[in-house]
């Protein structure tokens, strides 16, 4: 029997759609690959979300103007925005050195602070403080913490020697990777560094930690695992063939993106699991909680796993943009993209 979704428009094949109950459609979509991708578009589903009440995130999903209305190619904040939410809030920063908060549901700007005398890298907000990364046209890699309440700038940290790349929070503890090769630990109230990771010999493109690990990726090929307190490096882990972009953890693996194109599962003694291919170009981003794995890349795919298993669970293709940054929630996935002009997407998911 043929495969009709192959020959017929994509017009004709919603029109066939349309005669689906909900219940219907679920059934369609376990019959094939191609099934499924045709029945996951937001022309198949609409009149289903409206007369079912589900339309709780709106039609558009653009945060991009301070408009709600705003097309999709606006721009948000010069070039390869970076982000982070709290609440019903994003904040966002770029290469135009300004920090700006937006309002999730209405895509209004609430409001923009001025003081960054670089480019903006890396954002994170923990509690009532907002953290930044800059660059390094100006000043060496710097860490700034504002208030979040006041609007004004607490404290600065100067240690790396060149751009950071990427940050994370933990309680009241910031790590940075940078490029100049190094990690660096800082407790948000304290003026001073906790401790220096040295060991990579290439830049720190990502980072994740608590209070008993340090896990880093490098632009060397390489993760490795560390002891928060002491910087001493544990495990190397070895595999990739490319730069490593990302990584995500949880209690049960470690899981790492790169430039070859591959995302490898390791356990939390070093062993590497399972490889997991689909993406083309570069693995950029990764989400993981205790269910699946998702994974962002080059070619603007979207890519769910089962992280236990390393099998695809789904592969989408409705990302707007390029993308750099992902953040997942229960309902959306927020990107970022690296194109002119920087934009930061809604897509109203699962």
């Amino acid at each position: 029997m043929s495969d009709f979704t192959r020959y017929l428009p994509p017009e004709l094949i919603d029109k066939v759609l349309s005669y689906l109950n909900v219940k219907e459609i679920g059934f369609f979509s376990q019959v094939s690959v191609n099934w499924r991708e045709a029945s996951n578009r937001d022309s198949v589903w609409l009149h289903h979300c409206m007369k079912n009440g589900w339309m709780k995130y709106g039609i558009s999903g653009s945060i991009l103007h301070e408009e709600p209305s705003a097309k999709p190619t606006t721009n948000v904040s010069g070039t390869s925005p970076h982000f982070d939410l709290y609440g019903t809030c994003l904040v966002s920063g770029s290469e135009d050195k300004t920090l700006v908060t937006w309002n999730m549901h209405t895509g209004s700007k609430i409001y923009k602070v001025h003081g960054h005398s670089d480019a903006i890298t890396a954002i994170k907000i923990q509690g009532h403080y907002i953290i930044t990364g800059c660059g390094m046209t100006v000043l060496y890699g710097t860490v700034r913490v504002w208030s979040s309440s006041e609007r004004k700038l607490i404290r600065m940290f100067h240690v790396h020697t060149d751009e950071i790349e990427c940050m994370h929070c933990c309680g009241h503890m910031i790590l940075t990777c940078s490029w100049d090769k190094l990690m660096v630990l800082y407790h948000v109230e304290n003026d001073n560094p906790i401790q220096v990771f040295e060991g990579h010999s290439e830049a720190v493109s990502c980072c994740q930690f608590d209070e008993y690990k340090v896990i880093s990726g490098s632009a060397d090929s390489d993760l490795r695992i560390w002891e928060t307190t002491s910087a001493y490096c544990t495990h190397v882990l070895e595999g990739h063939t490319g730069e490593v972009y990302c990584l995500v953890y949880n209690k049960h693996v470690i899981a790492s993106g790169a430039s070859d194109s591959t995302i490898r599962i390791w356990s939390h003694s070093g062993k590497c699991q399972y490889v997991l291919t689909g993406h083309l170009g570069v693995v950029r981003c990764l989400y993981i909680n205790d269910h699946r794995l998702v994974s962002g890349g080059d070619q603007k795919k979207i890519g769910i796993w089962n992280f236990k298993t390393g099998k695809l669970m789904n592969m989408v293709h409705r990302c707007p943009n390029l993308l750099h940054l992902m953040w997942v929630g229960e309902t959306k996935i927020v990107t970022a993209s690296p194109e002119s002009t920087g934009t930061i997407t809604i897509i109203n998911f699962w």
